[in-house]
């Protein structure tokens, strides 16, 4: 009977109860000894305080028992699986117009545990749960699940914001249906107005990417149309993307020689409104200069301790890198320390010279001759796509703390940069960067310096906005996490909805102290566009002092969108649930839950009973 008793581990207030409740036992049988002289007497009301004292010791400290629970549930998880369950729960979202078909809803799956505490085996129907879900489960309890065919557009990718100039990539997987796997569809991508920007065509299970060219800032709406062979759409989605301006960046070219990729650069600072200032150099200490609109001429040498220190990016080539003076040199290394970035075209007399070089930065790169006829590739880098081939040096670069920006479609290093100090110095052996321009892919061209100055300028925003992940797809009626760097330990965020009736200030909190990453937590069961401001006030009221430091667009999607993705997801998650489960030996498992092992009515009944007869016999004493 006592063999399977529980006693769980007491609180301190109960261990000193405990220590209390035995004083007082010690002295109340001295007491009773002193006082009772007829030894069956005194026996008796011996007795009759141990009971008591017993009893309230249980009461304060409560022994368990396992008691089996065999409780099975069934949860249908999405819809068209209801006819399947004929009683049970359905996860949020299932049911609707009104028809119940005998399932009770929730109002989350998280809740599910404590609505039915004595469940044992969890029964889904449907595409399963996420992984926060599944976490909420208790580990005892045993699910059973068959994930059943799936059939859409899954595994979607895209950036939900970017620099204006930048190309937006979508990628996705098809599934066709059952009987359909041979047949041939097309993926359309179109823009906001309704024209076809790309499209590809595919079989099932096939991986597709398609790409366009954002023309105006602000909120934008793309959408994936999926289409038979005939031209029947199957599947269409809405691709919500937040173009922003890029932050404005003051822009330094310090050149040996005239260049077309100078001329070409100030094209791309006149349509993007980027600060340029390009010097020349046609004598040991003269310089021609030519610049942007509204870029100021400050009348002081290029390569100045003042003028780099208002510099955000500066483009070199190797043989203005060479012919700089040791106070130059010295002036450039504490810039580069405080912030600056730097990106150096590489020529053949830096390279052969790189162990001798007097500058700092350009210690740790290395440069080997290769052996080969090729003296162009196409340059791959992050959110890139271009065929077309540039110059490049017969050099091999390496640095093994450095990172590679650009590289061949075979792996091979065009673009090294490493951190110095707070700032960023790079090598480059890619050239001729202009055939982009000049060849009419204008895009492209925008689309390699927004990637370099992102990777290399200096960051000169106290705080930013971090975008979403590529993967993820915010939902109305969920939390959704907005992110922010900031330096500030008290920032805020001011959400607004596009159509003006949700004005939200919110705090974001540190995640862990000092750290410069804040977050806050949204929800709201209106689907659509949402602007999310940066509020750098301690009040996160409308403080015209505080203003904003960041703003972008984040877009909300019905419970119907890209509904086949987040069946997959849950798809995922549900197999790597069951998986890890069946590798820990949890595939079987019997659930106990504790119980009193002594009801607690029974242990007042003899609390009263005892503590009565106490009373009577002091009574007739």
């Amino acid at each position: 009977m006592f063999a399977d008793w529980v006693i769980t581990s007491p609180s301190m207030l109960v261990v000193f109860a405990m220590l209390v409740l035995f004083v007082s036992c010690i002295s109340v049988l001295r007491a009773a000894r002193t006082r009772i002289t007829k030894p069956s007497r005194w026996w008796g009301v011996i007795t009759l305080n141990l009971i008591a004292y017993c009893t309230i010791a249980l009461l304060l400290w409560q022994p368990m028992k396992p008691r089996e629970v065999t409780g099975a549930i069934t949860l249908v998880t999405d819809r068209g699986f209801e006819a399947e369950a004929k009683s049970g729960y359905a996860a949020p979202g299932v049911l609707h117009g009104g028809e119940t078909a005998g399932l009770t809803p929730l109002p989350s799956v998280q809740i599910l545990p404590m609505r039915e505490p004595d469940l044992a085996t969890l029964n889904l129907q449907g595409h399963g749960l996420s992984a926060s879900d599944l976490a909420a489960l208790p580990s005892d309890i045993q699910v059973n699940w068959q994930a059943p065919v799936l059939s859409g557009l899954t595994g979607v990718r895209w950036r939900k914001s970017l620099p204006l100039g930048d190309k937006l990539f979508v990628s996705a997987s098809y599934h066709a249906p059952e009987g359909r796997e041979g047949d041939i569809f097309t993926a359309e991508l179109k823009d906001p107005a309704g024209n076809t920007v790309e499209q590809a065509r595919l079989k099932s299970g096939d991986r597709f990417m398609l790409s366009a060219t954002p023309k105006l800032d602000g909120p934008l709406m793309y959408s994936l149309t999926l289409a038979d062979r005939l031209g029947t759409p199957l599947q269409q989605e809405n691709i919500p993307v937040s173009v922003q301006m890029p932050a404005r960046v003051s822009m330094l070219v310090v050149q040996s020689a005239p260049s077309f990729e100078a001329r070409h650069l100030l094209e791309w600072a006149a349509r993007f409104d980027a600060e340029l200032s390009v010097h020349t150099r046609i004598s040991k200490d003269r310089y021609i200069r030519q610049a942007s609109e509204g870029t100021e001429d400050t009348g002081l040498p290029p390569l100045s301790g003042p003028s780099l220190t208002s510099t955000d990016f500066l483009l070199l080539d190797g043989r203005m890198l060479t012919l700089m003076s040791a106070d130059e040199r010295i002036q450039l290394e504490e810039a580069i320390t405080s912030g600056l970035g730097v990106l150096v075209i590489a020529d053949s007399v830096l390279l052969g010279g790189l162990e001798d070089a007097p500058f700092s930065p350009l210690s740790g790169f290395r440069a080997a001759a290769i052996e080969s006829q090729t003296t162009s590739a196409v340059p791959v880098w992050a959110g890139g796509a271009n065929e077309t081939a540039l110059p490049i040096l017969p050099m091999q670069l390496t640095n093994p703390d450095a990172e590679v920006l650009i590289r061949t479609a075979t792996g091979r290093a065009l673009t090294l940069a490493t951190n110095v100090g707070l700032g960023k110095f790079a090598l480059t052996t890619l050239r001729d960067r202009h055939v982009w321009a000049t060849s009419g892919d204008n895009a492209t061209f925008a689309n390699y310096w927004s990637f370099i100055l992102s990777n290399i300028a200096r960051q000169g925003r106290d705080h930013m906005l971090l975008p979403q992940a590529e993967s993820t797809i915010a939902r109305a009626q969920e939390m959704v996490p907005l992110c922010l760097l900031s330096k500030n330990e008290a920032m805020g965020l001011k959400i607004e909805a596009m159509t003006g009736d949700l004005v939200r200030h919110t705090r974001a909190t540190q995640t862990s102290t000092l750290s410069p990453h804040h977050c806050a937590f949204f929800q709201s069961d209106a689907p659509g566009w949402y602007q999310i401001s940066i509020e750098n006030s301690d009040t996160l009221a409308n403080d015209a002092k505080a203003g904003t430091a960041d703003a972008a667009y984040i877009y909300l999607h019905g419970p119907d969108e890209w509904r086949t993705d987040d069946q997959f997801k849950r798809q995922n998650a549900s197999k790597r649930y069951l998986a890890l489960r069946q590798t820990e030996g949890q595939g079987n498992v019997s659930r106990d839950l504790l119980q009193k092992a002594i009801p607690t009515f029974w242990l007042w009944l003899i609390l009263v009973v005892s503590a009565s007869l106490l009373w009577l016999e002091r009574k007739l004493d």
